[in-house]
């Protein structure tokens, strides 16, 4: 009798959940913003280890190239011509900094259980901040911001000091004052989520921004496969998202002929992206670096004279992709649209790679950010030589 007790009172649970997740997700849709928190102010931060020799990946390269760092789905890499290094375990997505803060996207993990539990119940996406204290060269690491799973955060950028988030799985982008501890939240364009395998009209997957004194563009990925739509480019007002507006509609859309596209930045007149599918880095409509298959591309910066592409194995399941190796391809620019590929950076076992930016000059951030911050910059030169 027990055991049959236990059994009706588990389907039970999985019909309650089952409703209680219908019930998540149509509040999601509609009031996003109850399933975001700031952290607390009190928090001391966690120190931060060293960066360790990365036994898992190597590098080859024809010439010297810019340090730059990787985000994957199992950890965060340095990258020189010194070697490849180690320093931060876990899930990560976007990554920016601004003047000595580096803010960082950390994606949450389900947690053990069953299959509905685990759907209701998974770790946050974490914004975290990392800064050194002027009294002190370790780097600590502070929680800024708790975003629910399902929003679907996946890249960020700064300007003016604000932190701008993807909330991709919203059709919406979320302005954090990192000193008021505020948040804003804007939809852009008609009302449209993701719910399980079910795609509303007009779902944008927004995944990418890019933020200039006067606009905000936007990737939007458009799920090609299972949309039939072309991934396209959105501008919208960036005064409209720093006033709160609740809804805003792009006024111009890019139609690329790219498919399920992520990244983007503008230099001067030009749009660089990545047409994922297409295994390729693009300026406009024009590629200008290939990693062919099977290399899905994603992770795309430029410093003026290199570009680093972003490579992984295409993985259609979630729980599988952080087991494929990553790679990152490094090209010299050369002018008019064209590069030459000079090195390759390998990491095995390293997951999808997610963002890559150059530690000296990243023309895929905001204002094209002459440098990291200079603790950064030393932890990479200071630890080039420690041990695993």
């Amino acid at each position: 009798m027990p055991v049959l007790l236990r059994h009706i009172a588990d389907l039970f649970k999985g019909e309650v959940i089952g409703r209680l997740h219908a019930a998540q997700a149509w509040v999601a849709s509609y009031a996003p913003d109850l399933f975001c928190s700031v952290a607390g102010a009190r928090f001391e931060g966690i120190a931060l280890a060293p960066p360790r020799v990365a036994e898992n990946a190597y590098v080859r390269a024809d010439a010297d190239f810019p340090p730059f760092v990787v985000t994957t789905a199992n950890g965060v890499y340095f990258c020189s011509t010194g070697g490849v290094f180690r320093w931060l375990d876990g899930s990560y997505y976007g990554l920016a900094w601004d003047c000595d803060r580096l803010f960082i996207l950390q994606r949450g993990t389900t947690r053990k259980g069953r299959k509905r539990l685990r759907t209701l119940l998974p770790d946050p996406d974490l914004l975290l901040r990392v800064e050194t204290a002027p009294t002190e060269s370790v780097p600590r690491l502070f929680p800024e911001l708790a975003v629910s799973k399902r929003l679907d955060s996946h890249s960020l950028d700064m300007f003016g000091g604000q932190v701008y988030l993807t909330l991709t799985a919203q059709n919406s982008i979320l302005v954090y004052d990192p000193t008021r501890r505020t948040t804003v939240i804007s939809r852009i364009g008609p009302r449209s989520y993701k719910n399980g395998t079910r795609y509303l009209d007009r779902y944008h997957h927004l995944n990418s921004l890019f933020v200039d004194k006067d606009w905000v563009w936007l990737m939007a990925h458009n799920d090609t496969s299972y949309t039939s739509r072309k991934s396209e480019i959105l501008r919208v007002p960036r005064a409209a998202l720093d006033d709160g507006q609740r809804e805003i509609s792009p006024d111009e859309t890019i139609r690329t002929r790219g498919s399920h596209a992520h990244n983007l930045f503008r230099v001067g007149s030009d749009l660089y992206w990545c047409d994922s599918y297409g295994n390729s880095a693009n300026r406009n409509d024009e590629v200008i670096a290939s990693l062919g298959d099977p290399y899905f591309t994603r992770g795309l910066d430029w410093d003026g004279a290199y570009l680093v592409v972003g490579g992984s194995q295409l993985e259609k399941k979630r729980e599988a992709r952080g087991q494929r190796s990553g790679l990152v391809g490094i090209w010299r620019y050369v002018g008019s649209g064209k590069a030459e590929r000079t090195g390759t950076l390998m990491i095995e076992r390293s997951g999808h790679v997610c963002d890559v930016r150059f530690l000296n000059g990243s023309l895929g951030l905001s204002k094209g950010r002459t440098g990291s911050p200079d603790w950064l910059q030393t932890l990479v030169v200071a630890h080039n030589a420690s041990p695993a």
